[in-house]
């Protein structure tokens, strides 16, 4: 990881660790130290990535050109993109359901327990 973006991260495995035991002691400023090395680590990543997303890009606007992107965007990624705003909007739909009474209703419907989240 340290040769990919430049820093070397905790183990998985120690980060939760030492999260149990900042939660099971009530150690609030441990688990606020944690998650925000969690939240460094995983925002250089992200940057890393959309960097290198970027350059590929790059390289390809400049070998196709950039009048040919727009056809190699809309064949290789039309059906995934629509596929996920249709999911998003039957979402957002869901979400916001009441029920005959008036209440909120999950899009998840009843829990165990007969519970609804909503």
């Amino acid at each position: 990881m340290r040769a990919a973006v430049g820093r070397a991260f905790p183990a998985p495995d120690a980060i939760w660790r030492r999260g149990r035991d900042a939660i099971a002691s009530a150690d609030r400023g441990l688990l606020e130290r944690l998650l925000g090395e969690v939240r460094e680590g995983l925002r250089t990543i992200h940057d890393s990535q959309a960097e290198w997303c970027w350059a590929l890009l790059t390289m390809l606007r400049d070998e196709l050109g950039e009048e040919r992107m727009d056809d190699v965007f809309r064949r290789t990624q039309e059906r995934w993109v629509t596929a996920r705003y249709d999911a998003l909007e039957r979402c957002r739909r869901g979400i916001f359901r009441v029920d005959d009474r008036g209440h909120a209703r999950s899009p998840f419907g009843a829990q165990p327990g007969g519970r609804d989240l909503g």
